[in-house]
């Protein structure tokens, strides 16, 4: 077996790179590749609900589908957390008998991140594994990272973010109860429970693509305070409208991804001159999608069968 390893907040490009070069190896030597990643994320186990992820566990392994990873292995991050380097390289090996080892060159493993990729290269070396080390990809003059995505969504950047990512944002939810209030105003709005590790992008509206009850629907993705309402509120809420879909979302599965940022939120001074603002965000909501569609079947598709068949969320 070919291990690539990783922490794997989410699958960027340079992770895919990782992931080309395990396949590569593997068929080179006639072997099997996995992914190697853990739960919880290292960064979490540490730091608890102060770090953020870019995707939760459940959608970890939906992008692992679409990315076509033949297994993500999860290991738990609490049992193995203060194993010794070579335990740790044991460990795996018992498990999944180990013919090579793929990772970034900054990769660290072990109690207190005592391994470094000198020693896994002699430890390999020693084991007779190959071993591979790949350095950071750099696209534009920057290196991929996940830290960097997360700034760059914080910042509302989602576009450039999907850049780095090589697919866009996405967050998939189950349809929680909401105030109601976007269905007084004509707009009703599905509610979404987002999950505790997942960050959650800068507040504002968003162009969105959703997938609910087996269709794809254009989508008008709110994030914020409702502060034409709310005036006290520090509570942001993540809610869609879909003004082409009829019928209650309440207790749907429900995966939105972002396609544009449209602009920031905003307090309006009355609730009739939040509707017209709503309006004129649904009709380039609904032109940015049939663009983004027309270009995007293949994506589509792929993940219109990852998504249909997913186990339904609690």
């Amino acid at each position: 077996m070919i291990a690539c390893i990783g922490a794997f907040d989410g699958f960027h490009k340079g992770h895919q790179r990782l992931f080309l070069e395990a396949q590569d190896l593997a068929e080179s030597l006639g072997d099997s590749w996995c992914a190697v990643t853990f739960i919880p994320h290292p960064q979490r186990f540490f730091k608890g609900d102060s770090f953020k992820l870019l995707f939760s566990y459940d959608e970890r392994i939906l992008l692992s589908k679409y990315l076509r990873v033949p297994e993500l292995v999860e290991l738990p991050f609490d049992r193995i957390a203060h194993m010794e380097p070579e335990e740790f390289l044991a460990s795996l090996n018992d498990d999944f008998g180990i013919d090579g080892i793929v990772v970034g060159e900054d990769f660290r493993f072990g109690r207190n991140r005592k391994g470094n990729l000198t020693m896994l290269q002699e430890e390999c070396k020693a084991m007779g594994w190959h071993c591979s080390a790949l350095p950071h990809l750099i696209i534009d003059g920057e290196p991929v990272s996940s830290s960097r995505i997360r700034e760059l969504l914080l910042k509302g950047q989602s576009e450039r973010a999907e850049a780095l990512l090589g697919y866009p944002f996405m967050v998939r939810s189950r349809v929680t109860h909401g105030k109601g209030r976007g269905r007084l105003l004509g707009f009703p709005t599905a509610n979404l429970k987002i999950p505790a590790e997942k960050m959650i992008p800068k507040r504002g509206v968003y162009c969105a693509a959703a997938r609910v009850s087996r269709r794809w629907w254009a989508g008008a993705l709110n994030i914020g305070l409702n502060p034409t309402f709310e005036k006290k509120d520090k509570n942001v809420s993540v809610e869609v409208h879909l003004p082409d879909f009829e019928g209650e979302l309440y207790g749907h599965d429900v995966a939105v991804f972002l396609i544009k940022r449209l602009r920031d939120e905003k307090a309006f001074p009355s609730p009739q001159a939040l509707v017209e603002q709503v309006k004129k965000d649904i009709e380039e909501c609904r032109r940015h999608y049939e663009e983004w569609a027309s270009a995007s079947s293949d994506f589509m598709k792929e993940w219109a069968a990852i998504l249909d068949e997913a186990p339904s969320l609690e």
